[in-house]
């Protein structure tokens, strides 16, 4: 599509963290793992973006990973009533040490994007061994 780029496909960019996490990163804690997209546009010009990686949880959960689930406090009579019978809200919880490339299906938040400057970015592509 006219305008697409690796900066702002997220499902591409999805595929490509998933697939760092299940084979080059498998075991490592996510929490430590940064994903920045960079792109070389016009007279080595570079444009990046840092982006938040999170856990589907409903992926972590099904994969039988270790969490912790609770009844939300209700509000209301009505949820009272679903928390009585067990269908008002869950909140769900787990020790990030859990949270390890290869537990989960991960995609990448394009809400919380942050830039990197120029500077930040050559610096990232001269430690990753690309000129």
């Amino acid at each position: 599509m006219p305008a697409t780029s690796i900066l702002n496909a997220a499902h591409g960019l999805n595929i490509i963290l998933n697939s760092v996490l299940d084979n080059d990163l498998r075991g490592v804690r996510v929490e430590f793992v940064s994903f920045v997209a960079v792109l070389e546009l016009e007279h080595g010009r570079l444009e990046a973006r840092d982006f938040p990686i999170n856990v589907d949880i409903d992926d972590y959960i099904a994969r039988g990973n270790r969490y912790d689930v609770s009844q939300v406090p209700a509000d209301g009579p009505g949820g009272a009533l679903l928390n009585l019978i067990g269908k008002g809200d869950k909140r769900y919880s787990f020790w990030s040490g859990d949270v390890v490339g290869g537990c989960a299906r991960f995609f990448l938040e394009h809400e919380k994007v942050q830039g990197v400057t120029q500077a930040e970015a050559a610096t990232l592509l001269e430690k990753a061994g690309l000129n």
